[in-house]
């Protein structure tokens, strides 16, 4: 049985959309928490979520990324869940963590 856990400690990983977020327009984009899912054989699908917040223009948003990849048949998807929160919010989460984008 494949389990989820939380990938804090696997900071290594890196941020896997960091280059998707730009593309979006986001900015000043703090990440809150990286998950997976691992498979426990070569064939099992492999998730990955990430949630941040980030500006884009005037508007603060909290984002979570799931990026799916399947090997049976073969496919990748990634998809954004973007919500819209306040300036307060967006401080309140990310107080005390640098942005990580350039």
């Amino acid at each position: 049985m494949a389990l989820v856990h939380s990938v804090l400690s696997c900071s290594l990983m890196g941020i896997r959309n960091l280059g998707k977020y730009a593309e979006r327009g986001l900015s000043q984009i703090i990440l809150l928490h990286q998950r997976e899912k691992c498979p426990t054989s070569g064939t099992e699908p492999e998730d990955y979520w990430e949630d941040i917040v980030a500006r884009r223009g005037d508007d603060y948003l909290k984002v979570t990324a799931h990026e799916a990849l399947r090997f049976l048949p073969a496919s990748h998807t990634l998809d954004f869940d973007e919500h819209k929160i306040s300036a307060q919010e967006y401080a309140e989460l990310a107080k005390g963590k640098i942005p990580i984008d350039p």
